[in-house]
């Protein structure tokens, strides 16, 4: 199958991290790690918890057409 030209771009890997709003924690509750795309697409993604990590790859993304207004 051909690959979206929305998934070939050059993007950047970018890791995150979520701390609970209310507490000074110092491990964070969860992180998120990605190669977001210079079109805003995330093409690959792992959110880890520490004790279990969720792997997800976008494999084909579909461009909406522009709206006409």
């Amino acid at each position: 199958k051909k690959k979206s030209p929305l998934l070939d771009r050059p993007g950047w890997h970018v890791r995150l991290a979520f701390f609970p709003a209310d507490q000074k924690a110092e491990k964070p509750d969860y992180e998120l790690g990605m190669v977001l795309l210079d079109n805003g697409v995330s093409r690959d993604m792992v959110i880890d918890y520490g004790d279990y990590s969720i792997k997800a790859t976008l494999d084909d993304i579909e461009a909406l057409p522009k709206p006409k207004c």
